[in-house]
Formats: C-alpha cells, sequence, structure tokens
C-alpha cells in the first residue's frame, strides 16, 4: 500500500516537471528557421513536383513491367507524403491546423 502511494506521487512530480519544461521550450528559438523554410520550399515547391513525378513514373514502369500495382500506389503515397507533411509538421509545432 505505501509503495502505491509512493509511485503515484513520484509519478504525479515527474509529470508536474516534464509540463514545466514543456512550457519553457515553447517558442522563441529561430536557430534553424532558413532552414526549415529552405526544406519547406523545396518540398512543396518545384524540387519536391518533379521527385514526386519521377516517383510516379518509375512506379508506373515497374508496375507495368511487374504486372503489380503495389509500385505505382507506392509511389502515388510517396508523392502525397511529400507533399502533405510540410504542412502538417508546421501545423503540429505550432498548435494551429
Amino acid at each position: 500500500m505505501r509503495t502505491d502511494i509512493t509511485r503515484f506521487l513520484l509519478a504525479a512530480a515527474v509529470l508536474l516537471l516534464l509540463g514545466a519544461l514543456a512550457h519553457a521550450g515553447g517558442g522563441g528559438d529561430t536557430t534553424f528557421n532558413t532552414v526549415v523554410t529552405q526544406l519547406t520550399n523545396w518540398a512543396t515547391g518545384g524540387l519536391g513536383r518533379v521527385i514526386s513525378l519521377a516517383a510516379v513514373i518509375v512506379g508506373g514502369i515497374a508496375s507495368v513491367v511487374r504486372s503489380n500495382p503495389m509500385p505505382i500506389l507506392s509511389g502515388i503515397a510517396f508523392a502525397m507524403i511529400l507533399n502533405f507533411t510540410p504542412g502538417i509538421v508546421t501545423g503540429l509545432l505550432t498548435g494551429t491546423l
């Protein structure tokens, strides 16, 4: 019984400390903003479109050669992930949709 209370209090203290640390780490740091902006522009801009089209074309050729739809579906999934991931990550990290 006593160890259960001790474990509960320890877990509560850890959660309180982690909450304070998470609050202290929000915003303010702009060290990597230029890198993030550049990578986002690449992924959603012309380079991202070229890579997406290449993945779909290579997947289409592999699908025809192997008579299997999985390669082109993988290329389409890769293109979608490349296109939508920067927006999803930005939304998660900024807390907006």
